[in-house]
């Protein structure tokens, strides 16, 4: 028909906006993100994601403080992200950093503990301008009704698990 849409032709679609502000020792910042027809052959459905972020250089460190907050394509919970970074260069060659997050709502449902922190320390060497290696370690600790995995490993609900990483990276 004249001026319709063919049903979820505009699936994954997405938008999305950022601002940053970056000034001496201050940063902030403010993002967001709409994607359209999530799940095929369902009504017209959107997921919305907003991260607000705000940092401090203190000269010895850096802190960053973040929140997100994403709708479910269904919009009945919110999935909400509170994090706390630090970034402290060891060497002019070595970066230390650790951080630790709370998500509430993993499993997106009604469940009276469906939270998870996420803790994480990672230690940065640079071997030129371009490469460096990194080792990562990561702790994930679920509330009784969340499920949140590390790099597609699962967890089951209540459980804790760890993973540590090592690699190379580099900036082409």
């Amino acid at each position: 028909a004249v001026g319709s849409e063919a049903y979820a032709s505009n699936l994954g679609e997405s938008t999305g906006l950022s601002v940053k502000y970056a000034s001496g020792p201050i940063l902030a910042g403010l993002g967001y993100l709409n994607i359209k027809d999530t799940t095929a052959g369902a009504p017209d459905n959107r997921a919305n994601a907003t991260l607000v972020y705000g940092g401090y250089d203190l000269g010895m460190a850096k802190v960053i403080a973040y929140y997100d907050a994403e709708t479910a394509v269904t919009g009945t919970q919110r999935l909400s992200v509170l994090g706390l970074k630090a970034i402290v260069p060891v060497s002019a060659d070595l970066t230390v950093q650790a951080g630790i997050s709370k998500a509430k709502n993993v499993a997106g449902s009604s469940a009276s503990d469906d939270n998870a922190v996420t803790t994480a320390v990672k230690a940065v060497y640079k071997l030129s301008k371009r490469t460096s290696v990194y080792g990562l370690g990561t702790i994930v600790s679920n509330g009784d009704g969340a499920n949140k995995g590390i790099s597609g490993v699962s967890i089951s609900n209540g459980g804790t698990a760890g993973a540590i990483a090592a690699g190379v990276a580099h900036a082409f």
